[in-house]
């Protein structure tokens, strides 16, 4: 088997330079010495408030329905899940957001919670304060 390096006598010999070491041009490759100062420390990024399920910018929220496809009660759509579970309730039953798209006539359905599924305590109330606020803003139908 022959050797992978040939013998020192036949490698190529290396031309002389012409410019001195101290006359060399400085090229964009990453320097040999390390740096002296420390980089500059980028801030934290703080991380985005948490998203509700939503369906699309621009969709109208209608309403929220329950299993039976009527609107359901913002007073019965959550139960508490025990004693031991003070950060979190349980969904009373399936949840489902009726919205309309941009220039929609029908509305469309997405399901925003499974029965039993565990929402924070926070976002729960959030989600009952705007859907009786929708509820309190939109006209009935005997007003009119």
């Amino acid at each position: 088997m022959a050797p992978l390096d040939p013998p020192v006598s036949q490698q190529p010999e290396e031309p002389e330079r012409d410019t001195p070491p101290s006359e060399i041009v400085s090229t964009p490759a990453a320097p040999l010495e390390p740096p002296t100062s420390a980089p500059a420390e980028v801030p934290p990024v703080a991380p985005e408030p948490g998203l509700r399920h939503t369906v699309m910018p621009g969709a109208e929220f209608e309403d929220l329905i329950g299993e039976d496809g009527n609107p359901i009660d913002p007073d019965k759509m959550f139960v508490a899940a025990g004693p031991d579970h003070l950060t979190y309730v349980r969904t009373a039953q399936r949840i489902t957001r009726r919205h309309y798209y941009l220039g929609a006539t029908h509305p469309s359905d997405q399901l925003e919670y499974s029965a039993g599924r565990r929402v924070d305590k926070t976002t729960a109330a959030a989600l009952t304060e705007e859907l009786k606020a929708l509820r309190a803003a939109r006209p009935t139908s005997g007003q009119e």
